[in-house]
């Protein structure tokens, strides 16, 4: 399984993929009195019928967005990869939040395939 993390901006998004199936998704509208971000990925990859050690590989969006959400989204994306061993890679906003509210794209597939993404480690 694949996760997708986007915070960058007021609309954020975290998204499980199976290779090319959704297989979980959350979006919502950033407001104070959310949850952290931390209880929705757990509840989202629990609704894709995981957890956290079933991850091969976490996607990151690198932007644009303001500098507090990227950072937040970034943290969490660097800290999952670096303790489960998986490769993290970093791509655009868009297709995460496009896969999120409508399905996969081309972009979001290949991330982690090295077509549609770049390595950050």
């Amino acid at each position: 399984m694949r996760l997708a993390i986007d915070t960058s901006g007021v609309d954020q998004a975290l998204v499980v993929l199976d290779g090319h199936r959704l297989r979980a998704a959350d979006d919502w509208v950033r407001a104070r009195a959310d949850p952290p971000v931390l209880v929705r990925l757990d509840a989202v990859v629990k609704r894709a019928g995981g957890k956290p050690d079933d991850l091969d590989a976490v996607v990151v969006a690198r932007g644009p967005g303001s500098f507090t959400g990227l950072r937040v989204g970034l943290a969490l994306a660097a800290g999952l990869a670096y303790a489960r061993h998986i490769p993290l890679y970093v791509a655009d906003s868009l297709p995460i939040l496009g896969a999120a509210r409508r399905g996969p794209s081309r972009s979001l597939w290949l991330a982690g395939g090295g077509g549609g993404s770049t390595p950050a480690c």
